[in-house]
């Protein structure tokens, strides 16, 4: 149906169910609550259920973020919502989905630069017979001249035009400066202390004390530890790959 209607609402239905739907198998049935009390019903809530936060609103009045506490098994499902949930069934869509993507890391003559979810730079062109508009196959986005990837969702692009594209999770593409991200990955090819910081200024951010919504003023201080793999060294210092970490057994 998707491939279809391309371009139509139909393509973006199909699309939703595809990536979604197998997730509600996976929410959590658990409900929470908030209710504003009384600081002398404070103990009385305490006891009957499973205090999440609590938010003074003034000297007499709390906003209670809680949970309902069920000991009697016969009660077990009187806090939760009316849903239908399969954790095996989500753990098996994104097991297969990570044995599928694992054969494209591991292709003969053709390293695998980087890979997410749905994604894979390779140095080569994939061969064709895993190109096309099926479901399980793969398009091509782009050719790069250039790629450095220094993390999850933390890398840089650079194409035949010279031209670039910055990817780091956690910043909005109007705080990718230039500057900043010619400066995080120059520094991570050298193995530098990586760490930026960025003031942003936040919309909307409420305060129930005083009962107004403002702007406030954050900074936020960026560090990209690297601490699942091995770094590996050219000659020269410059980082040019990475290894798995191994842990040797130490015998008794």
């Amino acid at each position: 149906m998707r491939v279809k209607n391309k371009g139509s609402p139909i393509d973006k239905i199909c699309k939703l169910l595809l990536n979604s739907l197998y997730g509600r198998f996976g929410m959590s049935t658990v409900v929470e609550s908030n209710k504003v009390i009384k600081s002398r019903d404070l103990s009385r809530m305490k006891e009957k259920y499973h205090i999440l936060n609590i938010t003074a609103v003034s000297d007499k009045h709390f906003i209670v973020n809680r949970r309902k506490d069920v000991d009697d098994s016969k009660k077990s499902f009187a806090n939760t919502i009316d849903v239908e949930t399969a954790v095996h069934i989500v753990s098996a869509v994104t097991a297969y989905s990570r044995m599928y993507m694992y054969k494209f890391k591991h292709l003969k003559d053709n390293k695998c630069g980087y890979t997410d979810t749905d994604s894979v730079f390779l140095e080569k062109e994939l061969d064709s017979k895993f190109i096309g508009r099926e479901i399980g196959k793969f398009k091509l986005e782009y050719k790069i001249k250039r790629g450095v990837f220094i993390a999850s969702k933390i890398y840089e692009l650079t194409f035949h035009d010279n031209s670039k594209k910055t990817v780091i999770k956690g910043v909005k593409k109007n705080e990718i400066s230039k500057f900043f991200s010619r400066e995080i990955f120059d520094k991570a090819l050298k193995n530098d202390q990586i760490k930026y910081v960025i003031n942003r200024i936040n919309l909307f951010k409420r305060n129930l004390i005083m009962l107004n919504i403002r702007t406030i003023k954050t900074r936020i201080e960026l560090k990209f530890p690297f601490n699942k793999r091995r770094k590996i060294f050219s000659e020269d210092g410059m980082w040019v790959d990475t290894e798995s970490i191994r842990i040797n057994k130490i015998e008794d």
